[in-house]
């Protein structure tokens, strides 16, 4: 019996994302889109209330923007390196990239307009050579 509680402990935690041997590397991935322009990073997570109507919005600005700005979800349950790194507290939370480097930060569900601004700022911002 004690064998069994131990697996299951076990496979729970793997599914759960406790065990990280099947991350995501959205940290990584970010870091490479850069070099190609703005990136706007999306750290939601599916059991998240506040990123159900987040969602549909960060996906029509893709829609909009797709062809100029990279756009990378994060489900923070695939990837708690990428929390880390860009201390994420709270979800949903947006942030807008321009010219390597981190330029606004949206924590909460945002509205389109803002989150358009932010992302015509850093098309217009892209830095050397972008």
């Amino acid at each position: 019996m004690k064998g069994r509680v131990i697996i299951a402990i076990v496979l729970t935690m793997a599914i759960s994302g406790c065990i990280h041997g099947g991350e995501v590397d959205y940290a990584n991935k970010i870091d490479v889109a850069l070099k190609d322009g703005p990136v706007v990073a999306y750290f939601y997570s599916d059991w998240c209330p506040a990123c159900a109507p987040q969602k549909p919005i960060i996906e029509e600005l893709d829609k909009e923007h797709g062809g100029d700005v990279t756009f990378i979800l994060i489900n923070i349950d695939e990837d708690a390196t990428a929390m880390r790194k860009y201390d994420i507290r709270r979800i949903p939370t947006t942030i807008v990239f321009a010219s390597g480097e981190s330029y606004m930060r949206h924590v909460g569900v945002t509205d389109k307009e803002t989150l358009n601004t932010s992302i015509q700022w850093a098309m217009l911002n892209r830095g050397p050579g972008l």
